[in-house]
């Protein structure tokens, strides 16, 4: 089996390097409900299940700008068998991303990503502790859900996991050198007005968006785990609506939910982000380690922003871990799981 090496901080400092074993999941099929859940202005939210709904947690995924909850597929396989009747896990898209639907134009912000999260735990998980899990765009979005729904957050948030995001200052590094480029207001503004025009013109489209889809997106010639990667979140990307991608390009120059993080002090929280990501470089998840006490760093050598998809057993390690320290802080009578990843 391959051995995998990450080196793992935490607040204390520097621990000890863990390996985690590959892991292969039992070769059985996993059933998943789909549905829709309306956002409070109407947008359709496409949404799938895996679970008991009796489970003792909730656990919700929200993905990265321009993919899908397909990004999350290799941690559904394998937290779906680890933490089977255990755990209920929580998929949905975006509006304008993937199986959702487009909202209005103004409705393409990061607070509105963090409305719609709200309205797919109130529809999906209306009661019980929840763990939320968000990557890049994703992160934000829970971030944002956390600091505008304070008393769910304060009463039900159990575990938190922020991948390769961050809570603010992203105009001086990584994609937020890029939006302040000319690029972003022509770009939105000719997706307002030749909409399809533009979508015709996809390579210019994304030779002129290079700063922030080919860093997420590289292109090496081997097949190994980045190219696959590589393949399956430039497949994610070329499939987003082009409006879309105009529209929240914007909103992430003067992001900033660094008041969520307090309400995240005393809970276990997961943070993972490799050493390679030029997007949201991992500065960002030093900051939010200072700020989060309870947190595990993990910083995973030479990853770019795909790490969920670059380095899966890393990064479901980390999940399983965090599954695992919210199990111990809650009441007697939360299960324990049936097999410990990377054990």
């Amino acid at each position: 089996m391959t051995q995998i090496h990450m080196a793992t901080r935490t607040s204390l400092g520097v621990v000890n390097a863990v390996h985690t074993r590959s892991y292969r999941p039992p070769m059985t099929t996993i059933l998943d409900r789909r549905s829709v859940v309306v956002a409070d202005d109407g947008t359709p939210l496409a949404v799938r299940e895996i679970g008991s709904r009796a489970a003792p947690v909730t656990v919700v995924f929200a993905h990265g700008f321009c993919l899908h909850m397909g990004a999350w597929a290799p941690q559904r396989i394998r937290l779906a068998h680890a933490w089977s009747g255990r755990a209920r896990l929580v998929f949905f898209d975006h509006r304008g991303h993937g199986g959702s639907g487009e909202g209005p134009v103004e409705s393409y912000t990061i607070t509105q990503l963090g409305h719609d999260l709200d309205a797919v735990i109130r529809a999906m998980a209306p009661q019980g502790p929840l763990i939320l899990v968000g990557h890049s765009m994703g992160g934000m979005a829970v971030l944002s859900y956390i600091a505008s729904h304070r008393a769910t957050a304060e009463q039900r948030l159990a575990g938190l996991s922020l991948i390769a995001t961050a809570a603010g200052d992203i105009a001086g590094s990584g994609i937020g050198r890029f939006l302040a480029t000319p690029a972003v207001p022509v770009l939105r503004a000719a997706a307002e007005f030749a909409p399809t025009l533009l979508q015709r013109g996809w390579d210019l489209t994304r030779r002129l968006l290079a700063p922030v889809i080919g860093t997420t997106c590289p292109f090496p010639m081997a097949q190994s785990p980045v190219a696959q990667a590589a393949s399956m979140s430039y497949d994610m990307i070329h499939r987003t609506p082009i409006a879309t991608l105009t529209r929240l390009l914007s909103e992430f120059k003067d992001f900033d939910e660094n008041r969520a993080l307090p309400l995240c002090a005393s809970i276990p929280v997961s943070i993972v982000c490799g050493t390679h990501d030029k997007v949201t470089p991992i500065l960002h998840s030093h900051r939010l380690a200072s700020a989060l006490p309870t947190a595990e760093l993990v910083e995973v050598p030479g990853a770019r922003h795909m790490v969920e998809l670059e380095r899966p057993d890393i990064v479901s390690a980390s999940l399983d871990r965090l599954l695992g320290r919210v199990e111990a802080s809650q009441p007697a009578g939360f299960p324990s799981p049936v097999l410990s990843v990377g054990a």
